[in-house]
């Protein structure tokens, strides 16, 4: 039998092909289910739900002048260092010294600036974010300057084998000279 034929295959009580028919498919969905321990009644809402203008602001930490001040002196120190050694990579050059350090007049000015900006913006950095920043400078700049010296040590390693190389050809053709002397001493 097609699809087709039971499709058109008319049942005695006008029920569909599978047997049943819409009516009886909603009276099985409206009769009452197995409990499940589940209310219908709505969970407990607060009345009013805060909106993001009615919340209040996280208080900002209390900035010390001294906090202000340290903070300032280190970003004026920073950024002296950091550009010096930008410098010298960029020239790749041995020293930073030509490149670096603002004279004492521009740095107190700096760090003047920076204080400013730490109070108009009111901030000033963690220790433990200085401490991290410090270490990375510190280290950081010397990055350049330990690749240098890598790689004049693989060339010194590569000069040393050659040299080693050489010196071996050289005994092997000074002893085939020996060879060749006493050969034609004994002769």
């Amino acid at each position: 039998m097609s699809l087709q034929d039971l499709m058109n295959k008319e049942t005695p009580d006008k029920q569909s092909v599978f047997g049943a028919d819409l009516v009886d498919f909603q009276n099985e969905f409206s009769k009452p289910k197995q409990d499940m321990g589940i209310t219908e009644e709505p969970v407990d809402v607060p009345d009013e739900i805060p909106t993001f203008d009615e919340q209040e602001e996280p208080e900002k930490p209390k900035v010390t002048a001294k906090g202000r001040q340290l903070t300032a002196e280190f970003v004026a120190k920073l950024t002296d260092n950091m550009c010096a050694h930008s410098l010298q990579f960029v020239a790749k050059a041995d020293s930073s010294e030509p490149y670096s350090r603002m004279d004492d007049g521009m740095m107190e000015d700096f760090i003047n600036a920076v204080n400013y900006y730490c109070e108009k913006a009111g901030g000033e950095i963690p220790p433990s974010i200085m401490i991290i920043i410090c270490l990375v400078m510190m280290y950081g700049t010397q990055i350049p300057g330990a690749l240098k010296e890598r790689k004049l040590n693989i060339e010194r390693e590569k000069l040393a084998e050659r040299e080693a190389a050489l010196t071996a050809r050289e005994r092997a053709f000074e002893e085939r000279i020996k060879q060749v002397d006493t050969t034609k001493t004994a002769e």
